[in-house]
């Protein structure tokens, strides 16, 4: 089914927590005719901690968190199978994806595992991407995408493992002041001879 984040957390010190807990497999979250599987219900839900979860089989994006968003982490989950679009799309401000897993998302060369956009808003900022595995998406592993609009600043990927993509392992045509270190992307581009790594003319400033 379909989860729409209707609230709030406190601070950033004191989110709101959905997940699991205990023992056992991590509780699926799954459509069929759903559009999206994780999303706020409006333009300014803030300070949301997702864990332990599996979130598949979206129309669209399976996560889609957009504008005047701030501070979500997504930790130990794993977000696969749209069946047309992107695992996530992001366009909002201080979002972290931490040990999880992205695969399996997209049908086309323009449905990336995740899609980093300004094109809603132009406040995209403050994005940590950690310890992640990122594969078998159809496009790109992840997409860093300006909209024309402004750079989106202040990325960090660091520890991932972007492997067996369609297009490029790591898309950046907009990031500001982002760091990419300790990565490990191999075997990408096999569908559209991408790159392990493609900057390019408008990427910004990166360590």
């Amino acid at each position: 089914g379909q989860l729409n984040v209707s609230w709030s957390g406190t601070s950033s010190n004191s989110p709101s927590i959905i997940g699991a807990y205990g023992s056992g497999d991590a509780p699926i979250l799954s459509g069929t005719n759903t559009t999206t599987i994780l999303q706020p219900s409006s333009s300014a839900r803030h300070n949301i901690y997702v864990t332990d979860l599996v979130l598949r089989f979206a129309t669209n994006s399976v996560v889609r968190v957009r504008s005047q968003n701030r501070n979500w982490t997504i930790t130990n989950c794993v977000i696969e199978n749209s069946i047309t679009s992107h695992g996530l799309s992001l366009d909002c401000q201080f979002f972290s994806l931490i040990n999880s897993q992205v695969r399996s998302n997209g049908n086309s060369g323009s449905s990336h595992g995740m899609y980093l956009d300004t094109s809603g808003s132009g406040t995209a900022t403050n994005y940590v991407i950690k310890g992640c595995v990122i594969h078998d998406n159809s496009g790109d592993g992840i997409k860093i995408n300006s909209g024309n609009v402004s750079r989106i600043e202040n990325i960090v990927l660091d520890g991932n493992t972007i492997f067996r993509n369609g297009n490029n392992g790591i898309n950046n045509e907009a990031a500001e002041l982002g760091r990419i270190v300790n990565n490990v992307i191999y075997d990408n581009g096999g569908t559209y001879d991408g790159w392990a790594i493609n900057l390019s003319d408008n990427a910004g400033t990166l360590e």
